[in-house]
């Protein structure tokens, strides 16, 4: 499970990096993606209110409160993606 600083942790990474994970969830219309910030996007990519996509869900919440189908890491750099579980992101990221 995630934590607040593990998000934190992982959008700094990911703009370390120049990258964009994507968290993609079971059944559910919207996206969790962290990159230089941290938002909410449909299945076309387009950005959505947070409120809209999550209501008054923190990150962390989301992430422990919804299945996830999948999680995506895309180097911006290459456009190369690569799918990771929970505990390779974190790997990654500490």
């Amino acid at each position: 499970m995630l934590t607040h600083s593990d998000i934190l942790k992982l959008r700094e990474w990911s703009e370390r990096n120049n990258t964009k994970v994507v968290f993609k969830f079971k059944d559910y219309p919207y996206r969790l993606v962290i990159e230089k910030m941290i938002k909410s996007q449909d299945r076309d990519g387009r950005t959505v209110e947070w409120t809209r996509a999550f209501g008054t869900k923190r990150p962390h919440q989301v992430i422990a409160s919804l299945p996830i189908e999948e999680i995506v890491i895309i180097y911006k750099n290459t456009g190369e993606e690569e799918k990771v579980n929970l505990k390779q992101l974190l790997k990654k990221i500490s």
